[in-house]
């Protein structure tokens, strides 16, 4: 049996128990209109300056630094709908996008000024809805939910890019989940194996796991509970997972380590705490909030220690990413 498979059972029982509180020992809001100066104080490191966020804003797709330097709007003749993700190399953007009233998983190649040569549609079924893309470690497939025979779920697309940025093939498409309800928010395993998603087949929003193959169906965080968990991430070596829960009424940040231990409440706050995503050290965890009105960035320590309010914005901003560092990036073509 899989390690992984063996490590996510004792998680449906964690999960029932009672969560620690969260410890915030400050909370550093942008002065401008886009991104603190940042004062990390009593965190359990550094910030590297080298880290790069994408999110949506708006109508926009954005990449800026946690800082809020080094922003640019990412340019393209079709409207960009929910979340994108990164491929594990950097150099391709993969997002949904709404063209001819319906949305799509289109991949470019990824351009610092924000001027991609290209965009490419991979899916290309205009009677469906597809969104949520999530790349595998190796870069040869995308994950995605789409809304296909009347409900959603979660499909994978196996790709070939090649090295000379032409036009990338589209070599199968398949369905991995059967269910009558929603299946979304696809996040890959670091090792491949697994795929973690939010369905909604018991009482309410669960994690469940699938392998790439769509042959085993594993519920990660029980099938009778009576709140809801949603929108999985694993830490970069696949040690934790992050998620949203409404264990405390509303929606917060939670993690615990894959074998069912360390459970910890990272967020409390009246307002919806959701999305989140690991920074490439596992130091810190982006996620989205509307505690200010509006939804805005904002980061937490895997500790709990340290939240920072990265966006301050008029327009919402939602779903954020990180690029992994050019000097981790092993190339996968």
């Amino acid at each position: 049996m899989n390690q992984v498979l063996k490590l996510v059972f004792p998680l449906c029982v964690t999960l029932v128990l009672v969560l620690t509180g969260c410890r915030h020992t400050e909370l550093l809001v942008p002065a401008g209109t886009v991104g603190p100066t940042l004062r990390v104080a009593d965190s359990p490191g550094t910030w590297s300056g080298s880290d790069m966020l994408l999110f949506s804003a708006g109508g926009d797709l954005v990449t800026m630094r946690p800082d809020g330097s080094e922003r640019y709007i990412l340019t393209a003749p079709v409207t960009y709908e929910g979340a994108s993700a990164w491929s594990p190399d950097g150099l391709y953007v993969a997002y949904a996008a709404a063209e001819a009233g319906n949305g799509d998983i289109w991949i470019a190649p990824w351009n610092v000024l924000g001027d991609p040569e290209r965009y490419t549609n991979i899916t290309q079924r205009p009677d469906v809805d597809d969104s949520g893309p999530c790349w595998s470690p190796d870069g040869r497939h995308i994950a995605f939910a789409s809304f296909r025979n009347g409900n959603w779920g979660i499909y994978t697309a196996d790709l070939l890019i090649y090295e000379e940025f032409i036009d990338p093939l589209v070599l199968q498409q398949q369905r991995l989940t059967i269910n009558k309800g929603f299946e979304g928010h696809p996040a890959w395993f670091p090792d491949g194996s697994w795929i973690a998603y939010t369905s909604d087949r018991g009482f309410r929003w669960q994690i469940y796991l699938t392998d790439p193959d769509g042959a085993y169906t594993i519920p990660m965080t029980g099938t009778t509970n009576l709140r809801s968990t949603a929108y999985p991430a694993w830490s970069p070596d696949g040690s934790y997972l992050a998620f949203a829960s409404t264990f405390d009424e509303n929606w917060d940040i939670y993690v615990m380590q894959t074998d069912g231990s360390g459970l910890k409440q990272l967020t409390s706050h009246p307002a919806a705490d959701w999305h989140p995503a690991w920074s490439p050290d596992g130091r810190w965890i982006a996620f989205v909030s509307d505690r200010s009105g509006i939804s805005d960035i904002y980061l937490v320590s895997a500790d709990g220690m340290v939240l920072i309010q990265v966006t301050n914005t008029v327009e919402p901003e939602d779903y954020p990413v990180w690029q992994v560092p050019i000097s981790e990036v092993i190339s996968f073509r």
